[in-house]
């Protein structure tokens, strides 16, 4: 039994050195929601539209870095970053927009399980064992 706990801890290690920047994004998007059940329980349709975009920022944060494994090229954290500002903005700003910020969830959940095959040649088995692992996860 500790032997499983101490190789999951390992496992757990792995994940934060392979997506950093999906881990800040997660950490800002918890703290912001227990700061507004906290503050507010009623809550703001905005700030729930921002924290739905942090979550698509998240995604695409995911998809950037296994497209670049993919690749054998760095992870472009800076980007990342960005992007997870965009879309922050452009998602808590969707009803003066006219965006459906749920569209954007259902696209990038879309695109996650084709991002092993961006910018590579075809490998169907590759992409099918990687979209299982996606969805079984």
């Amino acid at each position: 039994m500790l032997k499983n706990f101490l190789n999951s801890l390992e496992d757990i290690g792995s994940v934060f050195k392979r997506f950093p920047v999906a881990i800040a994004i997660m950490a800002v998007f918890t703290l912001i929601l227990i700061f507004l059940l906290t503050q507010s329980p009623n809550g703001d349709d905005n700030i729930a539209y921002m924290l739905l975009g942090l979550c698509v920022a998240g995604y695409i944060s995911v998809i950037i870095t296994v497209a670049q494994e993919v690749r054998q090229r760095p992870p472009l954290y800076w980007l990342q970053f960005v992007i997870a500002g965009i879309l922050a903005s452009l998602f808590y700003f969707s009803e003066r927009l006219g965006l459906n910020p749920f569209m954007g969830l259902g696209v990038v959940l879309l695109l996650l399980g084709c991002a092993v095959s961006i910018g590579h040649s075809r490998n169907d088995l590759k992409v099918w064992d990687f979209t299982h692992k996606i969805w079984v996860g």
